[in-house]
């Protein structure tokens, strides 16, 4: 309690209604909370980069046995300073043909098919579960294999990234050699 003619250092004076201590005002001028017009204008933008990318996209298409995908060609963009997250150099061309339903079920039926080391005699539910999965299998592998020639034109295409690492990633990536080497030879 303040004793008499004494404040507190931490007591408020009453302002008797001509200044409110704590306003709207104030509240969005110390807030950490987005502005209306912030969120405004980072909706336009995304909206706009949405339309430059649908206005970019090719004709190319990849065809799998599930589904069929556009490819989308964008071109790569220098960084600029309002954008978060800034475009890859060398995007890559395109999606996975699997829905994220047939990921799941393409993982489930791996971890299954891989356990098994004995080839016993498959009831019809499970030699059906077998062939999707080897189906699938062969969808992914297909990916993987063009993923794997993208990653490789990638780096040969951006080989400036490659000029400088860092001194644990340098570490890290002896370390990992030498156990492979060492894995290898051991067998």
């Amino acid at each position: 309690m303040a004793s008499e003619g004494q404040l507190w250092s931490w007591d408020v004076p009453p302002k008797n209604g001509k200044e409110v201590f704590f306003s709207r005002e104030t509240y969005e001028k110390y807030s950490l909370a987005p502005s209306l017009l912030e969120l405004w204008n980072l909706s336009n933008r995304l909206a706009k980069t949405d339309a430059e990318v649908l206005a970019k996209s090719s004709g190319n298409k990849q065809i799998c046995n599930v589904q069929a995908t556009n490819a989308v060609e964008v071109e790569s963009k220098t960084t600029t300073e309002d954008d978060p997250f800034p475009e890859p150099r060398l995007p890559y061309p395109f999606t996975s043909c699997l829905t994220e339903k047939e990921q799941k079920t393409y993982l489930y039926l791996m971890t299954k098919f891989s356990k098994q080391t004995n080839q016993f005699p498959l009831n019809a539910a499970s030699q059906r579960e077998l062939l999707t999965y080897l189906k699938m299998k062969e969808v992914v592998n297909n990916e993987v294999a063009e993923f794997m020639k993208f990653a490789q034109n990638a780096a040969k295409s951006c080989t400036q990234d490659y000029d400088s690492i860092s001194g644990d990633a340098l570490l890290y990536t002896e370390v990992i050699t030498n156990a492979v080497f060492n894995s290898t030879f051991k067998q």
